[in-house]
């Protein structure tokens, strides 16, 4: 079997040829995961920024909370000392 110099080129610039497909097959691929990338950073960045404001909200709910408890303590002691001079009344009046 004879090797002749036009054989070899053949052979060689089919070796380029597929090595050619292949590196723009890993650029189609590159750009792909970059596009991937920057949804997937994109998405990132919006549910930090969700759960920040998560945080805040749930803060100014938590101090509400707060307010709501000791406004309701205080009311039940004044609802608790109105109701004992009723009593005290309505027991001095019989």
């Amino acid at each position: 079997m004879k090797v002749t110099y036009a054989s070899i080129c053949r052979d060689e610039q089919k070796t380029l040829l597929c090595k050619d497909r292949d590196i723009n097959a890993f650029k189609r691929n590159i750009l792909q995961s970059e596009e991937q990338n920057e949804k997937l950073t994109y998405r990132l960045t919006r549910l930090n920024n969700d759960i920040g404001t998560s945080k805040k909200c749930m803060s100014k709910c938590q101090k509400k909370f707060e307010e709501l408890k000791i406004e309701y303590a205080q009311k039940t002691r004044v609802l608790h000392t109105v109701e004992q001079a009723i009593a005290k009344a309505a027991h001095v009046s019989h």
